[in-house]
């Protein structure tokens, strides 16, 4: 259910968040009451546990007081927990990152099971259903601009009429507070391959000539166009 959540494919009064008594509804039957937090939080931490165990982002960011729409406890205390039930190091610095990164990598795993353009477009969702809008005009804008191919490997490849290609916020959403204005020239186009190795570093992502030497390839002879198919 929290993946669904981060991917978007669950609604929820708070898109890409749920808040707890929003999650106790859908998995009990008993009534809600400010005592079943601590019950939700049971379930959910464990499962946060499992996910850093995995290298995935915690999904109890994801479980948001209703009033605040933030999480329960102060970042350092979840941190620490996370850490000390999974035995590895959380690399996340804030419930803002981390919540980012759960909509990032479950957005890349949905748009990688379906091939069609809303569901490609799902992976960058803002936190605000008019900046969601607006958004989704500069990413198509931006995808035009690049000619959908990926700024850093060349990478350009479209199936079933519809180009593979993500677009990066070269500076995250994450790294500020609250709402800002983003210039289209603070977007560019980045294969998944090349996304994921980009979010790599926290909380700045490599650069494009950056991703380019990790991966070898020398500027100017990026050839690694795909055909259509």
């Amino acid at each position: 259910m929290l993946i669904q959540v981060a991917s978007g494919h669950l609604k929820t009064d708070r898109a890409l968040l749920i808040s707890y008594k929003e999650l106790w509804r859908k998995i009990s039957r008993e009534k809600w009451g400010q005592a079943r937090g601590h019950q939700i939080a049971g379930i959910v931490f464990p499962i946060s546990v499992f996910e850093i165990m995995h290298n995935r982002p915690p999904l109890n960011e994801l479980v948001v007081t209703k009033r605040k729409r933030v999480s329960a406890d102060n970042w350092e205390k979840t941190k620490r927990g996370l850490e000390k039930q999974a035995k590895r190091t959380v690399t996340y610095h804030s419930h803002d990152e981390a919540k980012e990164a759960c909509w990032h990598y479950w957005g890349q795993e949905a748009a990688s099971k379906n091939t069609d353009r809303e569901a490609e477009e799902g992976c960058q969702q803002d936190r605000s259903v008019t900046f969601r809008q607006r958004n989704s005009y500069l990413i198509a804008e931006r995808k035009r601009k690049d000619d959908h191919a990926c700024q850093a490997c060349g990478f350009r490849l479209e199936v079933n009429r519809t180009f593979i290609i993500d677009c990066h916020h070269r500076y995250p959403l994450a790294n500020g507070q609250g709402i800002r204005i983003t210039g289209i020239d603070e977007l560019m186009c980045l294969c998944p391959t090349c996304h994921r190795i980009s979010h790599t570093r926290k909380p700045n992502p490599l650069n494009d000539d950056e991703i380019c030497e990790l991966r070898g390839i020398v500027r100017g002879s990026k050839a690694m166009v795909a055909g259509s198919r």
